[in-house]
């Protein structure tokens, strides 16, 4: 099968720049390991993406926040930031910035649900889901993608987007460079007596850092807490009551 792009991965990179070539005459496979219904509802991981005034507009432009339930979309209006022991904190305010609000929280899971409702709309994607990738070869007449299924795809563009740990990268000899900084990182949401009033908190401790993401409810924020392996098995083997 021929294309003019094969684009490998559907999150929110390889959904949102399948999305961006709509209209453009351009034949586009996207190439996604998961069944189609993951992807038309996304499971929930827990985390929230910060999203500034740039990136909203962006995800306007591309017909993705319309399609956002009002739940899922959280205000960032200030940010106190508190370095090791430091109490006092510095705060950035949005009045500073001549904004209303610094910017918003949504939901991983439910950006890679809007995108995947716009990509569904377009003629232009043929979208093949449940494939995996078995290589890639190049050559100066293009790329061919051999998937899993027996199907082979030719195309003058192959795009990575199937994570910084991209196998499509490493079947092309593309190295990088990453940095394992032996910590574990736990996600949760938490239920408060007192209001978050649209500020996230973000402290940046020694061997640790924790934040508090303000969400829609006004009593619940996100909670990202980093640990040293030891520390963060201590704190699963909690009950909720005692976390």
């Amino acid at each position: 099968m021929s294309f003019d792009i094969v684009v490998i991965g559907a999150g929110p990179a390889g959904l949102c720049f399948t999305r961006s070539l709509a209209g453009s005459g351009l034949r586009i496979a996207l190439v996604e390991r998961q069944e189609e219904s993951a992807l038309a509802a996304p499971a929930d991981d827990g985390r929230e993406i910060a999203i500034t005034h740039r990136s909203q507009r962006l995800l306007r432009e591309l017909g993705l926040w319309t399609r956002l339930r009002k739940e899922e979309v959280g205000t960032l209006r200030d940010a106190m930031v508190l370095d090791g022991d430091d109490h006092a904190g510095l705060m950035f305010r949005h009045d500073e910035a001549g904004t209303d609000q610094l910017g918003w929280l949504l939901s991983n899971h439910a950006i890679r649900r809007v995108a995947y409702e716009e990509v569904m709309t377009l003629p232009e994607v043929e979208r093949i889901t449940g494939a995996r990738v078995g290589a890639v070869r190049t050559s100066a007449a293009g790329a061919e993608v051999d998937l899993d299924n027996g199907d082979t795809l030719r195309a003058q563009l192959v795009v990575a987007a199937d994570s910084r740990f991209s196998e499509t990268r490493r079947a092309m000899g593309i190295g990088a460079q990453m940095r394992d900084f032996g910590k574990t990182m736990l996600v949760l949401r938490m239920r408060h007596e007192v209001p978050h009033e649209q500020v996230a908190w973000e402290w940046f401790g020694h061997g640790q850092t924790l934040a508090l993401l303000p969400l829609h409810d006004a009593h619940t924020s996100s909670v990202v807490l980093t640990l040293t392996p030891p520390a963060m098995r201590e704190l699963l083997a909690l009950d909720d009551a005692a976390l």
